[in-house]
């Protein structure tokens, strides 16, 4: 099982790890040849996020080898440890990142490569411990459906708008309940 890449985007994988923090502390990355899956799932059945991204989005020089027959590897990982790695390789020149087993537990390392002012080159190594799931434990996760496009748009307005809105109501209540409908000839508020 073999993993290496060098990330060009950290932000964004900075980014979708901090949603996915909110939902939990621990999420599922599964890298495969043609994607890279993050996914945050309760084991009750709760709230679930499923992101799914081309490597080219985040990687380069992104190698995948697995003994399994679609070259995938499955891991758990903490997201504060993947949020701690990606906000230091957002100031580094160049990142790379290889699955590796350290005193047999395996671990990813992220190699930053960063220079100074005066010029000199700076390596910064950080390991992010995680477990490696089989395919048995990986089956039991389903992708949700999603729909191509909804049948429906709403559009919003700005947030300091609604903002100054909100205000006047804050007297009569701590919640704002919006609601929207397709019928045009049921609609509530003046044209």
């Amino acid at each position: 099982m073999r993993f290496r890449a060098t990330l060009n985007n950290a932000v964004g994988l900075c980014k979708i790890a901090q949603y996915l923090e909110k939902l939990g502390p621990v999420c599922i990355i599964s890298f495969s040849t043609d994607a890279i899956q993050l996914i945050r799932k309760d084991q009750e059945g709760g709230i679930q996020a499923w992101t799914k991204l081309r490597p080219a989005s985040l990687f380069s020089n992104y190698r995948v080898e697995s003994s399994r027959s679609n070259n995938e590897i499955n891991m758990k990982v903490r997201l504060d440890d993947l949020i701690r790695a990606s906000r230091t390789a957002q100031n580094a020149r160049e990142v790379t990142i290889h699955l590796r087993r350290k005193l047999g537990q395996p671990v990813l390392t992220w190699t930053m490569e960063s220079t100074n002012r005066v010029g000199t080159r700076n390596t910064i190594a950080q390991d992010l411990n995680v477990n490696i799931m089989n395919a048995d434990q990986m089956s039991l996760l389903r992708e949700p459906t999603a729909f191509e496009s909804p049948d429906a748009y709403v559009l919003m307005p700005g947030l300091h708008s609604l903002a100054s809105i909100s205000a006047r109501f804050r007297p009569l209540s701590k919640f704002i309940t919006v609601a929207a409908n397709m019928d045009e000839r049921r609609s509530r508020w003046p044209k």
